[in-house]
C-alpha cells in the first residue's frame, strides 16, 4: 500500500506538469495565454512553485479583458488520496506575491459554439478545501474599454482562512471562509477622491462582516476642488469608524438575496458646497424607496443603529462674504425593517435624536412607505435651543443676526412625495431679538436700523426695546421639490417654508421672499401635465 501510495502520488503529480502544458495550449486557442518564468514541482510533498507568472485574456494586446501577473505563486500541501478516493481536493496553503490585475470593462467575450457547449462536462470535484490563502501587496485596475482610462485603482493584502466549497449542480458553492483585507487603498480619479480602509473582515461561519475605519479623502482642497468641478457640487470628507453586519447571509434562491439581523454604524461627515458656482446637475435624485426597489438584489435588514455620529454642512452662499455652517452631534438613529420589497405591507421607519448645533435637542421620526404611491411622513421637535447658535448660517447667508432668544420648542409635521411637501410647524420661544446687518462704506458689518425695526415691530409683533415671554407662532409647510437635489435638501426647504410663513418673512425681507416657493420648471411642468391627464 505504501508503494502504491507513493508511486501513485509521484505518477499523478508528475503528470500535472504535462497536463498543465496541454491545458495552456487549449486555452491559448480560446484567447487565454498563460506564461511563467519557471515551474518547480515536488511530487512527494505536493508543493508547486511558479515564478514570473502572467495571464492575458483577450483577442489581442490592444484590447485585453484581463491582464494579470504575479512575482510568485506557491501552492503547498496538496493531498492526493482524498482526491483519488472522494474527488475532494485539499490544499494546505496558496501564496501569491505581488499580484497585479488589470480588467477592461465592457469587453465582448466570444460566445461558446454549439459543439463546445455539448461537450462541456460537470466539474471534476465534489469538495475543495484550502487552509490558508495569502495575496501579498495585490493591486487592481479597472479600465474603460473605449477611452482606456483607469476608472478604479486599488491595492490591498488579503488573507483567507478555512475556505470550503461543495459541489452544487455544475459548480462549486462557497460554504465557509474567513476573509481579511488590510489595508485597502482605492482611487477613483473621476470623482476627485481616494479611499482608505484599515481593515475589512468577513467570517462566513459566524455571519459577521466588519469594516474598520473607512476614510473618504478629497484629492484637492476646497477652492481647487470647486474650481476643477466647475459647478455647484458637494465636497465630502468622511470617516466611517466602524460598520458591522451581524447575521449576514447571502443566498441565491434563485435571485440574489442579502439578509442582515443587525448593523451598527458610526461616522463623521463634513460636507462643503460653494453656491457661487452654477448648479448644472441634470439627473434626478430618486426617492429612497424607489432607489432601494431598483437594486438588482433583494435586501432585508432587521435593524440599523447609527451611534454617536457627527454631521457638519458648510456652504459659501451665492451672495454672501463668508462660509456658514450647521452641524449635528451625538447623532443616533434606529432604522427598522429596511427592505426593498414593493409588495410588503410593512413600512421602513427611522427614529433619530441629535444635538443641533451642539445645543438643541432634536427628536424626529421618519416613515418610508413600501408602497411608493403613498406619501412619506416626518414628525419631530427641536427643544431648548439657544437661537443665537444659528448665527453661523444666518449672518453669511442672509445678513441677519439673532441677538437673544431661546427656542423652547419647535414642532413639525409634514408629508411629502416626489413632487411636494405639505404640513405645519409650531414655534414657542422666549426673548427673541433679531437685527439686520449691512456693509458700510468701509466694508465693515453694521446694524441696519431701519430693517431691524421693521423685523422686530412687524414680524415679532413688538417694539425693539421690549422683551416678552412665551411667544408662539404657527406656519404652513408647502414646498415644491427640486428633483435634482438630495432628500436632505427637500427636508430642510420644507421646514424653512414653514418658518417663512410663520414670520411672514417672504413679504418683509426681500432676501427671503422666494424661499419655500422655489419650483423647478421640470417638476412643475410634469405636475401640470399629470393634472391635465
Amino acid at each position: 500500500m505504501a508503494i502504491l501510495f507513493f508511486s501513485g502520488r509521484y505518477f499523478i503529480l508528475t503528470k500535472v506538469r504535462s497536463a498543465l502544458t496541454e491545458k495552456m495550449d487549449e486555452l491559448k486557442k480560446k484567447g487565454i495565454t498563460i506564461t511563467y518564468d519557471s515551474l518547480e514541482l515536488n511530487p512527494w510533498s505536493g508543493h508547486l512553485l511558479t515564478k514570473g507568472i502572467r495571464i492575458r485574456i483577450g483577442e489581442d494586446s490592444t484590447q485585453l479583458a484581463v491582464d494579470g501577473s504575479a512575482t510568485q505563486l506557491e501552492i503547498a500541501g496538496v493531498e492526493i488520496l482524498p482526491l483519488l478516493l472522494r474527488k475532494s481536493l485539499s490544499i494546505q496553503s496558496i501564496s501569491l506575491v505581488d499580484p497585479h490585475l488589470v480588467y477592461t470593462s465592457e469587453f465582448k467575450w466570444p460566445a461558446d459554439s454549439e459543439s463546445d457547449s455539448k461537450t462541456k462536462e460537470g466539474i471534476p470535484l465534489k469538495h475543495l478545501r484550502i487552509g490558508y490563502i495569502h495575496f501579498d501587496n495585490a493591486s487592481f485596475l479597472l479600465k474603460d474599454s473605449i477611452k482606456s482610462d483607469t476608472s478604479i485603482s486599488a491595492t490591498a493584502s488579503m488573507v483567507v482562512r478555512n475556505l470550503n466549497m461543495d459541489q452544487l449542480n455544475d459548480s462549486l458553492q462557497l460554504r465557509q471562509a474567513d476573509l481579511t483585507l488590510a489595508p485597502v487603498n482605492v482611487i477613483v480619479p473621476g470623482s476627485y477622491y481616494r479611499y482608505q480602509i484599515k481593515q475589512v473582515h468577513f467570517n462566513m461561519q459566524d455571519k459577521l462582516f466588519v469594516l474598520d475605519s473607512l476614510k473618504v479623502i478629497p484629492l484637492y482642497d476646497r477652492d481647487t476642488f470647486m474650481r476643477k468641478a466647475g459647478e455647484q457640487t458637494s465636497r465630502m470628507e468622511a470617516l466611517l469608524s466602524q460598520l458591522s453586519l451581524k447575521g449576514l447571509v447571502v443566498s441565491h434562491d434563485p435571485t440574489l438575496r442579502v439578509d442582515v439581523k443587525e448593523s451598527d454604524v458610526n461616522f463623521t461627515l463634513h460636507v462643503y458646497r460653494d453656491k457661487r458656482y452654477p448648479f448644472l446637475k441634470k439627473t434626478q435624485a430618486e426617492m429612497p424607496m424607489e432607489f432601494l426597489q431598483k437594486l438588482p438584489f433583494q435586501l432585508n435588514i432587521d435593524t440599523i443603529k447609527i451611534k454617536d455620529s457627527y454631521v457638519r454642512y458648510a456652504e459659501f452662499p451665492e451672495k454672501g462674504d463668508s462660509i456658514g455652517y450647521v452641524f449635528f452631534e451625538k447623532l443616533n438613529s434606529t432604522i427598522s425593517h429596511l427592505h426593498n420589497r414593493a409588495i410588503a405591507n410593512e413600512d421602513v421607519t427611522m427614529h433619530t435624536t441629535a444635538l443641533f448645533m451642539g445645543k438643541g435637542k432634536l427628536d424626529a421620526h421618519f416613515t418610508f412607505p413600501s408602497d411608493t404611491t403613498q406619501p412619506y411622513k416626518t414628525t419631530g421637535s427641536l427643544k431648548d435651543f439657544p437661537m443665537t447658535q444659528v448665527n453661523q448660517i444666518l449672518e453669511p447667508s442672509f445678513q441677519t443676526r439673532i441677538e437673544s432668544g431661546i427656542m423652547s420648542s419647535f414642532g413639525f409635521n409634514f408629508i411629502y412625495n416626489k413632487v411636494r411637501s405639505d404640513g405645519n410647524v409650531e414655534l414657542n420661544y422666549d426673548q427673541l431679538k433679531i437685527v439686520s446687518l449691512q456693509k458700510d462704506k468701509n466694508d465693515k458689518t453694521i446694524v441696519n436700523k431701519l430693517k431691524t425695526a421693521v423685523i422686530n415691530l412687524f414680524v415679532l409683533k413688538r417694539n425693539s426695546e421690549e422683551t416678552t415671554r412665551g411667544d408662539k407662532k404657527q406656519g404652513t409647510i408647502l414646498y415644491y421639490r427640486d428633483s435634482r437635489r438630495a432628500l436632505f435638501h427637500f427636508w430642510w426647504k420644507s421646514l424653512f417654508s414653514g418658518l417663512v410663513t410663520a414670520y411672514k418673512l417672504d413679504g418683509l425681507v426681500p432676501d427671503l421672499k422666494d424661499h419655500g416657493k422655489e419650483v423647478s420648471s421640470e417638476v412643475k411642468d410634469k405636475s401640470k401635465n399629470k393634472n391635465k391627464k
